[in-house]
This record gives structure tokens, C-alpha cells and sequence, in this order.
């Protein structure tokens, strides 16, 4: 039998490293009238095999019963709010003005976490002092799923032609300290924004870590095909902002690049890499 005195020092220490380690994660779910992608979303994460964290659920009002059930697990929420909010990206920023982790992890209602032991598998990760981390994730369609995975290095280029969905990143809290919260004026790509914005203009770091993270649902809003071409446009928009002292080189660049892509089984191309006089990198992606 343990010695009292034993078992408090070890109580103790227990308390003290999960203190440590809810310091360390804030997920962060948002809702809004979608009370059955909510009760999937707040199971997964209440499911965990790994508990010590902080989980905030920002509702903008629901009217679908959403308040209420929030208001039923508040022994497993740390923080909630039911208010009306322009948007998405505004009730991103109250989620994140209102998280103490060191990182903060968006999982929106309708997506789950990969399975019970997703956030033990974090756990056993180093992710250093790294300002993004970049897991995979697992697309969930209707009829099929499809996993995708994170670049292990991230460039402008993968940018300029992709996004990485929050759904797969954990940012630094720190990191909106110096970047700034989300546009609330962009409606479909304000994340996208963020991310580019934090590695070109600060200088963030990013590191790719090999765990699915989460089941995103692609039913959501920046996943449905009527808002591609406003998804286009805000990207368009963005770039000639930000960016556009570099994106008329960049562009020129891009026509070059595809040239020698088309380029890629040609003899002569073929010839010029074996004798050393051409780099095929530049033609891989």
C-alpha cells in the first residue's frame, strides 16, 4: 500500500503536468446552426484518451437548439459564448482573443478528430517553438474520403496554388500577437491570408508533423462549388494587395516553369540532366 504522504506527491505531479500540458492546446470549435456537426465535433474531442486541454465553443446564435446543448457540457467545455458574429472569421478572432494556449487548433462543427487517441499522439510529438505545424487530415466527402498530406517544406509557390485547411494546422498563439487576428472582410479565405502572411511578412516557422489530425468535413462552405469562384477572387484580391510588387515576376516565372514541366520527357532535357547541365528539381514539384 502507497504511503499517504507518497500518494499526495504523486497527485501532485499528475496535477502539475496536466496543468503544463491544458497550458499548452486550445482547440477551438465554431457553430452555428448545426447542432447534430456540433454533437459530433464535441463528442470527438470529449472522447479523447488524452483530456488535458482547453475547448472553447463560440455559437453565433443558433436557433437550432445548439445553446443549449453547449450549455449541458460545460463540465467539458472551458469556455462558450452564444452571440450573434458577422461571420466566420469573426467568431475565429472571439475564439482566439479568448484561448490561453500556447497553441490554438480550429475543429469547426461537422469535424472530428481522427480518432480517441489523436491528441496523445500530439502529445508524443516535439513540435519545439515552431510557429505553425502542419499535420495531415482526412477529406471527408459524402461517398468517399481521401487523406491529405501537409508539404514538408512549405514555399510561397504551394501557397500561391494551394491552401492548407485550419483543420490541419496548429498556430502559435503568440503568432496572432504579432500577425494580427483574422480579416473579418474576406469571407472564404482569411486563414489562407494568415498563413501566407505570417511566413512572408515574420518570418514564421513551419514544421510538418506525420499525424492525421482530424476528419474534415467537405461540406462546409469554402468546400461547396458555388463559392469557388469567390474563393478565386478573394485569393486574386489578396495577392494584388499584398503582393504585387513581385507577383507580375512571379507570374512570368510560373509560364517558364510550366514550359520546362512540359519539357519533362524530352530527349534533349533528359540528356542535358545526365551530363550534369540541368538540374531536374526544376521541373518536379
Amino acid at each position: 500500500m502507497i504511503p499517504r504522504y507518497l500518494w499526495r506527491r504523486i497527485q501532485n505531479r499528475e496535477d502539475r503536468i496536466k496543468k503544463a500540458l491544458m497550458s499548452k492546446l486550445s482547440i477551438i470549435t465554431i457553430n452555428y446552426n448545426d447542432l447534430e456537426g456540433l454533437k459530433k465535433t464535441v463528442n470527438s474531442v470529449i472522447g479523447q484518451t488524452y483530456p488535458p486541454f482547453e475547448y472553447i465553443v463560440i455559437d453565433g446564435a443558433s436557433t437550432d437548439g445548439s445553446a443549449a446543448y453547449i450549455e449541458s457540457q460545460t463540465a467539458n467545455i472551458n469556455h462558450w459564448i452564444s452571440e450573434n458574429d458577422s461571420g466566420v472569421y469573426n467568431a475565429m478572432n472571439k475564439g482566439i482573443k479568448a484561448a490561453t494556449g500556447d497553441y490554438l487548433f480550429f475543429l469547426n462543427s461537422g469535424d472530428v478528430l481522427n480518432d480517441a487517441t489523436t491528441l496523445e499522439k500530439l502529445n508524443n510529438e516535439s513540435l519545439g517553438s515552431k510557429d505553425i505545424i502542419a499535420c495531415d487530415i482526412c477529406l471527408d466527402y459524402i461517398e468517399s474520403s481521401e487523406l491529405r498530406s501537409c508539404p514538408e517544406k512549405i514555399t510561397f509557390d504551394y501557397l500561391h496554388q494551394y491552401a492548407i485547411p485550419h483543420q490541419a494546422l496548429l498556430l502559435k498563439r503568440e503568432l496572432f500577437e504579432k500577425v494580427g487576428l483574422y480579416d473579418e472582410n474576406l469571407k472564404l479565405v482569411s486563414d489562407w491570408k494568415f498563413v501566407l502572411k505570417a511566413l512572408s511578412f515574420y518570418s514564421a516557422t513551419y514544421k510538418k508533423i506525420n499525424i492525421v489530425l482530424c476528419k474534415y468535413d467537405m461540406n462546409g462552405i469554402s468546400s461547396i462549388a458555388a463559392n469557388k469562384e469567390l474563393l478565386r477572387l478573394e485569393k486574386e484580391a489578396v495577392l494584388n494587395a499584398d503582393y504585387g510588387f513581385f507577383m507580375e515576376d512571379y507570374n512570368r516565372f510560373n509560364v517558364i516553369n510550366n514550359k520546362f514541366k512540359g519539357l519533362a520527357n524530352s530527349r534533349i532535357l533528359r540528356f542535358l540532366i545526365k551530363c550534369g547541365l540541368f538540374n531536374k528539381k526544376y521541373i518536379e514539384y
